[in-house]
């Protein structure tokens, strides 16, 4: 039964690769449609179009923005500074109530990597001028982080009528890779072609500074701990005792004379 089952697979997928998996072969079709389930997203060449839904691995829906976002005013990052300004920001719709996408930059104050992304932020409303894009201190939201799906800073989210739609980035990463992650998950197109850093984007309106004396301070630590562990299991060995009895006595020595 089983094997007659796989004929049949074979068989099936062997009629569907010249038609909904174009260019690949009846062995890949079949990997990819009877055991995935998935269609590889290839360019059929005939038709001009992409091959993806509903049976691509990235089967996530497109985040419809820009119709609404027509009556978004157009403006640089807001910063944020509680809870209670970033819901209030989230629930807005326009005039015929279909709500705004927003992407919300959860940051750490003297966090280096924080301090990294400001101005890859920074540069977002530049380049999708018809996006909201704010920013708050994630100490701001402690109650609220795992209804706000922040696991830690920086993280870029993508907010539509206050729901999580994609999580953008967690960590820094290039701007060039934020434009297109925000263009592959919503249907906003960057107004601009040229994605990068200007000096006007490390200006503001998100500036942040690395804390360098609470680094130092975790830094002496760390030594201080990796000092006492390592001293710790040295003396725990033979050569370790026999280091420590050979310093003793010719300490005890020394003093005697």
């Amino acid at each position: 039964m089983r094997i007659s089952t796989v004929l049949v697979s074979f068989i099936v997928s062997a009629a569907l690769a010249s038609e909904e998996c174009p260019f690949f072969s009846s062995n890949e079709t079949f990997t990819a449609q009877i055991i995935h389930r998935q269609c590889v997203p290839v360019l059929n060449e005939v038709s001009r179009a992409f091959l993806r839904v509903p049976l691509d691995v990235r089967n996530y829906r497109i985040v419809e923005c820009a119709v609404a976002a027509e009556a978004q005013e157009t403006g640089p990052l807001r910063v944020v500074r509680n809870i209670s300004q970033l819901q209030d920001a989230l629930a807005r719709k326009d005039p015929f109530g279909r709500p705004f996408c927003n992407v919300v930059v959860f940051y750490g104050e003297g966090c280096p990597f924080s301090v990294k992304m400001a101005e890859v932020v920074n540069a977002l409303p530049r380049i999708f001028p018809r996006l909201n894009v704010m920013a708050i201190d994630a100490a701001a939201t402690t109650k609220f982080n795992s209804r706000y799906g922040v696991a830690g800073t920086p993280m870029v989210v993508l907010y539509q009528d206050a729901n999580v739609r994609a999580r953008l980035a967690a960590g820094y990463i290039p701007l060039e890779k934020v434009v297109k992650t925000i263009s592959e998950y919503t249907d906003f197109v960057p107004s601009i072609r040229n994605f990068s850093i200007v000096e006007e984007d490390k200006e503001g309106p998100l500036v942040l500074k690395m804390d360098n004396r609470e680094r130092d301070a975790y830094f002496l630590a760390s030594v201080i701990a990796m000092a006492v562990i390592t001293g710790y299991s040295i003396s725990h060995t033979t050569l370790g005792e026999a280091v420590i009895a050979f310093c003793v006595n010719r300490f005890v020595r020394r003093n005697a004379d």
